[in-house]
């Protein structure tokens, strides 16, 4: 060991004992064979070409105009030679000059340690030592006495020790290798040392560290006053470093212990990194030609370091501290902060970040999976009253319902409360207080001069706009044919619009009021946006009780229907799924999802977001029904894991969580799903045609008239074609966590969701009013408002002041979503759900469509539902006539269509357009433009597609009066059809006229 000098005290300071002195007087109070002095300790060594270390005893005096003294002891070697001697002495001098350089290194580490060297844990003896090291004076700065001090050494006679045996050093090696903390370099001025076998216990080996901890050590002769006398022995500080050109490469792999295992292996870099005795003055003359790859851009480093490691390995490693220092600040500016792997630690540290927040969403997913999974087991038994309960089965079974329930405990708890039928509701007779909004758009009226008529206007006629269903009038609603022909034919042009006004559309402004009043009826608190959903009973079919339910139902945005099924004598059981009438080969959409809370909704990566993640696939119904089946004996499986397995704490865990493993494991994915994450299988849209269902449409028929799907009171029931899901029912089979996206109904007509069981499904719900907020909040988390692919958050709403509605929808129970009402829904566990749409002949929901029509042509939204179509088959029939605002909605709607078709045939006429009868039959029915989405009445102008390589046929698709196709398409002889000539139109309208 080489022993390592003190820097002097103050005076007055008196000095602590070593652990290495207390260690000495223990082995002497025991009988070691010590004669007074460390030398004695020492054993000769037998082999006079092994390291020797350097002997530097220090004065406790601080005099500056002290000599500098030494103080020879002689080395007990048999061999020594006094050429050897000089060689010896020579090394040292190298030895205290790399020091000297290693010296600000040094002093910058004791202030600012490597976070890598960083020992976490320190024992309580070393400590002791970090104490007493702060107590001693700092490094001395250099001055220009120093410089002699390397020279003086050459003459001066220094007595060097060396080691006994090579185990010896193997040992002392070993120290150095585990010590990736600064406390030896730290202590170099302390007054105490660290033992060894500290050392080796609490730190950890890292090979790039030991350059600087040598340099650490060495830089102690240098930090030494001029005028320090050699003469106080016993003031030695013992340090296990040795210094790298002293010990043979080959020994670099005894350093690790065999314990350390893999994660310990001296990597090939470090045990090129050590210089030999012969090349370490060498590197010392010129140290700065050591960093020789420091010029080369990072692309040539991999290549070119691994040639220069076989031949050269001594030239890695700088010589000094400082040459390091500048090769380290040279390789991060080269590389840009960059790892190996070309990552930057921030981008490392974002990555590790991801990865743990994708796993805690993983766990939290599968946690409530596992919840819904057991409670649907459970509730099954329940409701089976044959089922016999063994004994603490349900404590257990509630017991783990209440843990997994815990750790997703929402913020809002979904709130429902019951109400009579006949209750004054806040908006009651002003529907969400919008009806002055309605009139201004739909029936406002304002007269207008006409302009020239077609023959005498110089200008040539163009094919009128697309019709607008918005805006002030210029004609009475009462008014014949024959004036809506004289004012439409006066302005060919598109310059002037005779008949209306059109407008830039703008959303309804809420009421704060309303809701103020909602507050109070429910009994919320002021700040309180979360509103409660109103439930309903109905007990019988008697036509008073039908008339307050249809009542109620067009007066609220939602509202819970209660005992249906028994008051109407509906079969339920019909609508089983298995007892379905698919065919079992027939293909049906599946969306696959991942399971999670109601209350979140997060990416595949953890994050929050409003965008719904899924993937949609078609797979066989049989195929579908299978999969359901499964997923309820998993639900089974685990039940029984729970209930009957009476193992408790570790144990029980361990079980649900191979039970977890497995089912992760087995469970079907969809090709790009994270294999790590739950997933779930949501089957939507299954169309129940009449063909193949007529006995389930015959049980609806026995709802009341304004909850069928088909009645004669029904708006949609005047459609000429079938749409399911709007005009007929469709089903949607659902497992835990199947989530239908926020939307709105078609033309925001009311729907009707119906829950077979026998699970719930948690609903939010937005009114109509708010539908221009919440279009505005969708765009800013980059979802489009009419796409039906996100789910908002209920935070994000409550932030923006727009209230909401979150309850929950069991078993048999029905949701009557009234017009305009935004909504999105999850299912808690496997349940059945049949839904249609309702259009209700009343002024709301018709106005509510017409507004909805013209905001679709503004974002270039197809309108689904011919509205104008709907209005012309009423008048054919004479329908509602005795319904004041019904008619004049109506009569709004006939009017502008008329005027649209006149100018129209006018077109086609005057630029000798080719134009027949309809010939296409029912490929004419419900028509919708391609390029701007909206109907297509009456007159329709087609074109087809060029045929190309891949696909040879050509499909004809139908244009607006507006929109012109583009190229690419092909027009046929015949250009333009329609079904009804202008006498037919112009006779429907006067004949529909009110009974007043």
């Amino acid at each position: 060991m080489r022993k390592r000098a003190h820097s002097a005290l103050p005076e007055g300071t008196q000095q602590k004992k070593s652990l290495f002195e207390m260690r000495e007087e223990k082995d002497q109070s025991a009988g070691s064979p010590v004669d007074g002095t460390h030398d004695a300790k020492m054993s000769t060594p037998t082999n006079t070409n092994l390291p020797i270390s350097l002997e530097l005893p220090v004065n406790q005096t601080t005099n500056p105009e002290t000599s500098f003294e030494t103080k020879t002891v002689a080395t007990p070697s048999e061999t020594s030679t006094p050429d050897a001697n000089q060689n010896n002495m020579n090394e040292a001098a190298g030895q205290v000059e790399v020091a000297g350089r290693a010296t600000e290194l040094d002093e910058q580490m004791e202030v600012d340690p490597p976070t890598d060297q960083i020992e976490p844990d320190v024992t309580e003896k070393t400590q002791k030592t970090m104490d007493s090291t702060d107590k001693t004076l700092p490094p001395q700065p250099k001055t220009k006495n120093e410089q002699p001090v390397v020279s003086s050494l050459d003459e001066k006679a220094v007595v060097l020790e060396e080691e006994n045996t090579s185990d010896s050093n193997t040992e002392v090696l070993k120290s150095k290798e585990q010590q990736t903390t600064l406390e030896s370099s730290e202590n170099v001025a302390s007054s105490s040392s660290v033992p060894r076998t500290i050392l080796n216990e609490e730190r950890e080996h890292d090979p790039e560290s030991d350059t600087d901890a040598i340099g650490s050590q060495a830089a102690a002769f240098s930090e030494m006053h001029t005028n320090t006398d050699f003469t106080e022995q016993d003031d030695m500080q013992y340090d296990d470093m040795e210094y790298p050109g002293t010990v043979p490469e080959e020994h670099l792999h005894r350093q690790v212990p065999e314990e350390a295992g893999d994660s310990h292996q001296v990597s090939e870099e470090a045990d090129g990194s050590t210089m030999h005795d012969d090349e370490a003055h060498e590197a010392l003359e010129n140290p700065v030609d050591s960093d020789h790859d420091d010029k080369k851009p990072e692309d040539e480093d991999s290549g070119e370091d691994s040639e220069a490691e076989s031949t050269n390995d001594d030239k890695d490693i700088p010589s000094t501290s400082e040459a390091k220092t500048s090769a380290v600040q040279k390789q991060k500016k080269k590389r840009g902060g960059r790892s190996n792997n070309n990552k930057t630690c921030r981008e490392i540290a974002e990555e590790k970040r991801n990865n743990r927040r994708k796993a805690n969403m993983n766990k939290q997913n599968t946690e409530w999976l596992l919840k819904q999974m057991l409670t649907f087991a459970y509730e099954k038994r329940k409701n089976d009253p044959d089922y016999v309960w063994k004994e603490y089965e349900k404590i257990r079974v509630k017991g783990w319902i209440k843990t997994w329930a815990k750790k997703s405990n929402p913020k809002n708890m979904p709130k429902r409360t019951d109400i009579e039928l006949g209750t004054e509701l806040p908006d009651r007779g002003n529907y969400r207080h919008c009806l002055e909004y309605f009139r201004r758009r739909c029936t406002a009226f304002e007269t207008k001069e006409f302009g020239e008529s077609s023959s005498s206007s110089k200008k040539a006629t163009v094919a009128p706009e697309t019709v607008r269903l918005t805006g002030t009038m210029h004609l009475k609603h009462d008014c014949s044919a024959e004036d809506v022909k004289n004012a439409a034919v006066s302005s060919p042009t598109r310059n002037v619009n005779p008949v209306y006004k059109k407008e830039e559309l703008v959303p309804p402004v809420p009421n704060k009021a309303l809701l103020d009043k909602e507050r109070d009826f429910y009994k919320l608190g002021p700040e309180d946006f979360h509103l409660p959903c109103p439930v309903v009973h109905i007990a019988s079919m008697e036509s008073s009780e039908i008339k307050k339910l249809e009542q109620i139902c067009n007066g609220v945005p939602v509202l819970l229907i209660k005992g249906l099924d028994t008051a109407a004598n509906v079969d339920l059981i019909k609508f089983e799924r298995k007892k379905i009438p698919i065919k079992r080969d027939s293909e049906i959409t599946v969306l696959n999802q991942v399971p999670q809370p109601a209350e979140h909704n997060k990416n595949e990566q953890g994050e929050d977001t409003w965008l719904i993640h899924h993937r949609e696939e078609k797979i066989r119904f049989g195929e579908f029904l299978e999969y359901l089946d499964k997923v309820e004996e998993k639900a089974d499986e685990l039940y029984n894991l729970i209930a009957n397995n009476k193992t408790r704490g570790k144990e029980k865990k361990d079980s649900i969580d191979r039970f977890v493993d497995k089912m992760i494991k087995e469970q079907y994915k969809p090709e790009s799903g994270d294999k790590n994450s739950p997933w779930s299988r949501f089957g939507t849209n299954l169309d129940l045609t009449e063909e193949d269902c007529e006995h389930l449409l015959e049980e609806l028929k026995k709802l009341p008239e304004h909850l069928r799907p088909s009645s004669q009171t029904n708006l949609l029931s005047q459609l000429e074609c079938n749409l399911f899901g709007i005009n007929r029912i469709q089903m949607y089979l659902k497992t835990i966590g199947s989530r239908t996206a926020a939307h709105m109904e078609h033309l925001l007509m009311a729907s009707i969701n119906w829950n077979l069981g026998p699970s719930p499904c948690t609903w939010y719900g937005i009114s109509y009013e708010y539908f221009g907020e919440v279009e505005k909040l969708s765009a800013e988390n980059k979802a489009n408002y009419h796409h039906e692919n996100f789910y908002p958050s209920e935070e994000d709403l409550v932030k923006r002041g727009i209230p909401f509605y979150k309850f929950e929808q069991l078993a048999k129970e029905m949701v009557y979503l009234n017009s305009g009402f935004f909504h999105y829904v999850q299912s808690n566990s496997n349940c059945s759900n049949v839904a249609w749409n309702v259009g209700q002949p009343t002024f709301n929901q018709l106005a509510i469509s017409m507004v909805a029509v013209d905001h679709n042509l503004q974002k270039k939204n197809p309108n689904i539902i011919p509205l104008a179509q709907i209005a012309w088959s009423v008048a054919k029939e004479k329908k509602f006539v005795d319904v004041p605002d019904v008619y004049q909605l109506i009569r709004n709607i006939l009017i502008r269509s008329l005027a649209h078709m006149e100018r129209y045939f006018l077109y086609i006429k005057e630029n000798k357009k080719k134009c027949d009868v309809d010939k296409h039959g029912d490929l004419s029915k419900n028509r919708w433009c391609v390029i701007c989405g909206c109907e297509v009445f009456n007159i329709v102008h087609w074109a087809a597609k060029k045929s190309t390589k891949k696909n040879k046929k050509e499909f004809l698709e139908s244009f607006c009066s507006g929109c012109t196709p583009p190229k690419g398409y092909v027009f046929d002889k015949v250009e333009f059809t329609y079904k009804q000539t202008l006498e037919e139109l112009r006779g429907i309208l006067d004949g529909y006229r009110s009974v007043e």
